[in-house]
């Protein structure tokens, strides 16, 4: 997903030309699962190993994951989890490491204010979160 709507500029880092082309093919209907099969189709070619990051829902007294599709045939999982676990990549959510201290407001703290773009400390959150994951995941 960050790649299709170049979310941290992440599509131009890959590769503005080729990539571009091939994720924007995905767009359209089912959109999420062809992103998906096209991300282990690279992988498999490029030999690397993806692994999907959820980025949380800042709001005033929670953060939450409501701003991904749920999957209604799996209550408790999102739809990108279970698309994940079809095409075999690894995927895991940000929003457990994400814990405002009593009384402070979520979406100030970790966001720029809107709830979804990282403030410094919500980048700092998510990239101390993302060296352990990735951590464990090269173990």
């Amino acid at each position: 997903m960050s790649l299709t709507f170049d979310l941290f500029h992440f599509r131009t880092e890959v590769d503005p030309y080729y990539h571009l082309d091939r994720i924007s093919a995905a767009a359209g209907e089912n959109s999420s699962e062809r992103g998906l099969a096209q991300l282990k189709d690279l992988a498999e070619q490029h030999h690397f190993k993806p692994l999907i990051a959820v980025w949380p829902n800042f709001e005033d007294h929670e953060v939450n994951d409501a701003g991904h599709p749920a999957d209604a045939r799996h209550p408790g999982q999102l739809l990108v989890e279970t698309l994940a676990e079809k095409y075999g990549i690894p995927v895991f959510r940000l929003s457990p490491y994400f814990q405002a201290p009593k009384g402070q407001n979520p979406r100030a703290l970790y966001s720029i204010g809107d709830g979804m773009h990282a403030s410094v400390l919500g980048a700092h959150v998510a990239a101390d979160a993302l060296y352990e994951i990735l951590g464990k995941a090269a173990k």
